[in-house]
């Protein structure tokens, strides 16, 4: 068992895999699964922080941007009137 392959960025958790390893051979079991469970946790929140960036289209970013830069100039209320009374002609119909 040869964990030199691993592609591991971290230095820690190949550490820990190394450790595990080690634990493995030396008749510890129960130790290995401890460590093998801290890289799979790290891995998990890792994968997560990912996936939670949001992603806008060019459409809804440029609403946005819309609505921001109304709002910093203080001309947000007629706009607003404006943007909600096509908003709602557009469902009525």
């Amino acid at each position: 068992m040869k964990f030199e392959n691993l592609s591991l960025k971290n230095q820690t958790l190949l550490e820990k895999a190394k450790r595990a390893k080690r634990h493995l051979w030396r008749g510890y079991p129960d130790r290995a699964i401890i460590r093998l469970e801290e890289i799979k946790n790290h891995l998990q929140e890792k994968q997560e922080q990912r996936q939670q960036h949001m992603k806008w289209s060019r459409k809804g970013l440029h609403s946005l941007l819309q609505v921001r830069a109304s709002i910093s100039s203080n001309s947000g209320q007629q706009h607003w009137e404006r943007y909600a009374g096509e908003a709602m002609l557009k469902t009525a119909a």
